[in-house]
């Protein structure tokens, strides 16, 4: 009867008001999660959509450089200069080189001066495929070949996203494509023609489609048109290049989203319908940084968070809340039952206090680190043995001292209110997270430190543990780490300087020197065919003679640069077929001297590790030689194999020719050596120190074998990567 009538006492006066109370902060707290919930989905909403946006400028950011990188090779300036079946040859292996090691670039293609595609090579089924002559195509009316025509030196055209077009129709299955091209201009500045990438935007949606939230959030890509680039199905893309397809766009299905984004250059957000859109731009021209494209050519892309899924996060939290409710009212029931406990409880919860106290100290004296307990008004409770060492104070010292004691006088100033604003939000956090903090310690001397601030509540009184710790060795360890980065900055920066001289010096060296020789070359061709009747046969041949030093002086100039350009090139290992490319030489040599009949064997599935372009420099140095020195022979050869020798793949170019004298075989690899006069067999004498310099940068060795007559075998390895 007691225990009834108390139970309905508790009832009336402490239930009812505690559930009002719980029905006014629970019915608050719902509210406040509900702006909390919809700040979260702005920002993880804002978070996607940028990094949806980086993506896209990793993607773009190399794109002109890429045409920029084309358009200064070498072999691309003497195509220009010179025209040659030889020099074009070279520009495909270096697009095929560039394609094969860029797989996204889906077109590499050369236009000249008129339009007309001179080169273009298609990746095919993982290749790269040289387009044959016959289906070459004019691209003179393209919208791309017009811009391009019109930029100077070193500017970058992009074009718009949009879909590959084949002699005027759309390319099916659908193809995206971005467009990056640069002029070509000889060295007297005369235009001769453009670089086109097509770089296979196929990438860049299939990335997005990954980023793309789910739940029925969708990731968009629109063009500055509006028109959807993916997003709300296939059949709503690309509309501007379907005809059927062109009142698909974001002005039509949303135009005041549209209105909003056409004034915002940032991330921004906008809703029609409860529906919320999410949307950052993102310009071209800011992405390939001197580049030039067309006005407005800029993308938008949005995160689309349907109404629906809003409806259902929302209903998510308020079946939660009501679960919520429900549960504290059966707590409200249990608690107010259970009030005549109290006082049993109490007593239970202070001797629990106290054991924690005990075990609490017993954790203060055993931590690594210096740990003070003060109070709210700053005055120090509790220390352990750590900050007694540390700081050189005894306990007895400490206790009921201020704790700004422990702190430098310029620190001390703004402590008290760093203080107070603590206590107004207590948690454990770091203290002073972007400042130096420091330790005064009782000789006067300053420790860097890094304090852990942590609330501690025992009965009514509210303490605060700082955990401290000493940085002193971190602190040096992180000085000499940037120490030795300036260092190595510094090493980069000076070897950087010493390429760039090099190069420099390189290209100077090719025009200064080639100008007098061709000048030579051709006063001496011009005396001999207008004074031709004027000069005897001994005058004749003195300027033969000069014009054949002219040109064997510009030979040896080219090897020269080729020989300084391989020590410089960048090494890219990959796996290489060496059968693959001496095959691709040989056939070279066949079109340049159709009339020679050489047998030649080549070991099939010959693979290697090393670089593509420096090995065929390799095989087409090696395989030449052996080309020019069976020109003798009636039953010429040509052998290329590999064996495994001594647990290491030794490779070798074996030839019938005229072989020579081992007794020189020590001279073979240096620039300018030769072992053959040059009337019988011409050459610079570059060839095989350039094929020691490729040797040499794989790691590996060469050596040959050779008797006159009896024709020669060079033998290398390749090292190991």
């Amino acid at each position: 009867m007691f225990s009834k009538w108390i139970y309905y006492r508790l009832l009336g006066r402490f239930f009812l008001p505690l559930l009002l109370i719980v029905a006014v902060v629970i019915g608050l707290l719902y509210h406040q999660e509900i702006e909390t919930l919809d700040k979260l989905l702005e920002k993880e909403d804002i978070s996607s959509v940028e990094l949806a946006t980086q993506v896209e400028r990793n993607a773009l950011a190399t794109l002109g450089a890429d045409a920029l990188y084309l358009a200064g090779q070498p072999n691309m300036k003497s195509w220009i200069e010179y025209p040659s079946g030889l020099n074009k040859s070279a520009v495909i292996a270096d697009f095929q080189w560039f394609q094969e090691r860029f797989p996204v670039y889906d077109q590499v293609r050369f236009l000249n001066a008129q339009g007309m595609e001179e080169i273009r090579l298609d990746r095919v089924s993982g290749q790269s495929l040289v387009v044959p002559q016959a289906q070459l195509q004019n691209k003179s009316q393209r919208y791309y070949f017009k811009k391009i025509h019109s930029l100077s030196p070193g500017d970058i055209y992009v074009s718009p996203f949009d879909l590959n077009l084949e002699r005027g129709r759309i390319e099916i299955p659908l193809k995206p494509v971005i467009r990056i091209g640069t002029p070509v201009f000889n060295q007297s500045g005369k235009f001769r023609g453009s670089i086109l990438l097509n770089y296979l935007g196929t990438q860049i949606l299939d990335e997005l489609r990954q980023l793309s939230p789910g739940d029925g959030r969708e990731i968009w890509l629109l063009n500055n048109k509006g028109f959807w680039l993916l997003g709300r199905g296939p059949e709503q893309e690309w509309g501007f290049m379907f005809p059927e397809r062109q009142q698909h766009t974001m002005p039509i299905a949303y135009p005041q989203v549209w209105e909003k984004m056409q004034n915002n250059f940032e991330v921004g957000r906008a809703s029609q319908n409860q529906d919320l859109f999410t949307f950052h731009r993102l310009d071209i021209n800011s992405v390939t940084p001197g580049g030039e494209s067309l006005k407005q050519n800029h993308w938008y892309v949005l995160i689309f968070t349907p109404k629906s899924y809003i409806e259902e996060k929302h209903a998510d939290v308020k079946r939660n809340y009501l679960y919520m409710f429900a549960l504290v009212f059966g707590l409200l029931l249990i608690v107010c039952s259970r009030l005549a406990q109290k006082e049993l409880l109490r007593a239970e919860s202070e001797q629990k206090v106290a054991e924690q106290e005990v075990q609490y100290r017993e954790l203060l004296e055993g931590a690594p680190d210096s740990i003070v307990v003060a109070d709210q008004s700053g005055v120090i409770r509790m220390v352990n043995v750590e900050a007694e060492r540390v700081t050189g104070y005894s306990r007895a010292d400490l206790v009921g001292q201020n704790v700004e004691i422990l702190l430098p006088q310029r620190l001390r100033e703004n402590h008290e209110e760093y203080r107070q604003s603590y206590l107004e939000n207590p948690v454990v956090r770091s203290m002073g997270a972007s400042k130096e903090l420091f330790l005064l310690t009782k000789s006067g001397m300053e420790i860097p430190v890094e304090i852990s601030l942590s609330p501690l509540v025992r009965g009514n009184e509210r303490l605060v543990t700082s955990i401290i710790r000493d940085i002193t060795q971190r602190k040096q360890q992180v000085a000499h780490i940037k120490e030795l980065n300036r260092d190595l900055v510094m090493r980069s920066n000076a070897l950087k300087a010493i390429n760039l001289e090099l190069e420099s010096f390189s290209y100077s060296v090719s025009h200064d020197l080639r100008a007098p020789l061709r000048a030579v070359d051709g006063f001496s061709q011009t005396i001999i065919k207008e004074y031709a009747d004027k000069l005897d046969d001994r005058g004749k041949d003195r300027l033969e003679r000069i014009r054949k030093a002219a040109q064997n002086m510009a030979g040896l100039i080219d090897g020269l640069l080729d020989l300084s350009r391989i020590s410089r090139t960048d090494m890219q290992r990959e796996e290489v077929s060496l059968s693959k490319l001496a095959s691709e030489v040989l056939s070279q040599l066949q079109e340049i001297d159709p009339g020679r009949k050489v047998t030649v064997s080549i070991q099939p599935e010959m693979n290697a590790q090393g670089d593509a372009r420096l090995l065929k420099v390799l095989l087409t140095n090696l395989i030449s030689n052996a080309w020019k020195f069976t020109g003798q022979v009636d039953d010429a050869r040509i052998v290329l194999q590999s064996k495994e020798l001594n647990g290491e793949q030794v490779f070798s170019v074996q030839d019938n020719g005229a072989g020579f004298n081992m007794d020189y075989a020590a001279k073979l690899f240096g620039a300018f050596q030769r072992l053959h006069d040059a009337e019988e067999f011409p050459g610079t004498g570059i060839g095989l120190a350039t094929v020691k310099r490729v040797i040499n940068k794989h790691g590996g060795r060469i050596w040959a074998e050779s008797e006159p007559g009896k024709g020669a075998v060079f033998y290398f390895t390749l090292g190991e990567e």
